[in-house]
């Protein structure tokens, strides 16, 4: 778009973004009584038990290899009640963090605000998913982290999930055509950037090509689905693809550890990704589990380190898909998302990538600057 910004296409009022806070609080508020509520030994059973369908512990609980055992020193600490009800307090904190994502929630209070009921009947329905998949996004969490902070865990979890999937009949007959194909493009780039960091020179081009290409693949799914608004903000998200800007797409951060990408504005390009693939695993029938592997605070904390977001939400993606196969009995049906939430959260995503074009617009300019020199 040209010429004067349109009123629709600016940031969020400070009465807006307080009406935002509001319905936050009281989210929050409704998942802290969940938590004093629960039975602490019950949960950390039932973390347990996703490590069990993870095939990273066995049925005696102990660890199905020497490498996952650094997992234990947090598995206590981390599924205390107070540890619980941090982490949902971060959760919280990371989604105020995200303008493009406090647009999108802005407005959907509005539209449900015109439906009489809907507002309270949503806050319901995120209380109850939260309570269902709270297990599960704990353990995905503690393994997220483990994953960061040694590859070797991740590296383990590649092995020990290809071998049980070849096992039980490959990952087409465990998770349908088109997640068998999702769970296979994200985990070829994870081994990809495990063998690139064996090199001797880490090959700056990874994640160029296919990362957009992972986007495209959503994106296309969202447009065949008549979802064109969030696929318009998802060809956006592709268009700035890591690297289009600076010699590399990619690097080792200063510890050598962890892959960062370069795309243009980082903090802004995972803002606009974290609503723009929120609003996809939303209309999926596995939203809590998929939408967990966006939320965790081992994933939504990238705001001081934006260039590792998305291999953090890929080793998060991995774990999920991997668990939906494994896990024995299915997941629990979720209501199906609201039509007009579902075009409201679509046109806010689209807006915010118009915002982001023109962020990255004014920029340019000095990038390639940057560049040549």
């Amino acid at each position: 778009m040209k010429g004067a910004i349109d009123r629709s296409e600016t940031s969020l009022s400070s009465a807006e973004r307080e009406k935002v806070n509001g319905f936050l609080s009281d989210l929050h508020t409704r998942a802290s009584q969940l938590i004093q509520k629960l039975d602490v030994n019950e949960v950390r059973e039932k973390v347990k038990q996703s490590f069990m369908d993870l095939e990273l512990m066995d049925r005696r609980g102990e660890w199905t290899q020497e490498i996952f055992e650094i997992i234990s020193s947090n598995l206590s600490d981390d599924t205390s009640q107070e540890a619980i009800e941090k982490a949902v307090s971060e959760v919280f904190r990371n989604i105020k963090d995200n303008d493009y994502l406090m647009r999108a929630i802005h407005n959907i209070i509005n539209v449900s605000e015109t439906n009489e009921g809907m507002l309270e009947k949503g806050k319901n329905e995120i209380i109850h998913e939260l309570e269902s998949v709270l297990p599960f996004a704990l353990a995905l969490n503690l393994l997220t982290k483990a994953q960061i902070q040694n590859t070797e865990v991740l590296e383990a979890c590649v092995h020990l999930w290809k071998k049980k999937r070849n096992e039980m009949g490959g990952a087409i007959r465990g998770l349908g055509f088109k997640k068998a194909i999702k769970l296979i493009s994200v985990e070829q780039p994870i081994v990809k950037m495990l063998k690139g960091r064996k090199k001797p020179n880490y090959p700056h081009s990874q994640g160029r090509c296919i990362l957009p290409f992972n986007i495209i693949e959503a994106t296309a799914v969202e447009a065949v689905s008549g979802r064109h608004e969030n696929a318009c903000a998802g060809l956006t998200l592709a268009q700035h693809y890591p690297g289009k800007y600076t010699q590399c797409a990619s690097e080792l951060d200063e510890q050598g550890q962890e892959p960062l990408f370069n795309y243009p504005l980082p903090k802004h390009w995972s803002d606009l990704y974290t609503t723009w693939n929120m609003q996809f695993c939303a209309t999926c029938n596995e939203r809590p589990e998929l939408l967990s592997k966006l939320l965790i605070p081992a994933v939504s904390g990238y705001q001081a380190k934006p260039g590792a977001y998305i291999s953090r939400r890929a080793y998060a993606l991995y774990t999920a898909l991997n668990y939906l196969f494994f896990r024995a009995e299915k997941p629990n049906p979720v209501p199906v998302l609201p039509k007009v939430v579902e075009q409201a959260w679509g046109h806010s995503n689209r807006v915010c990538s118009r915002l982001y074009q023109r962020k990255v617009t004014s920029e340019v300019a000095d990038w390639k600057m940057a560049v040549a020199a």
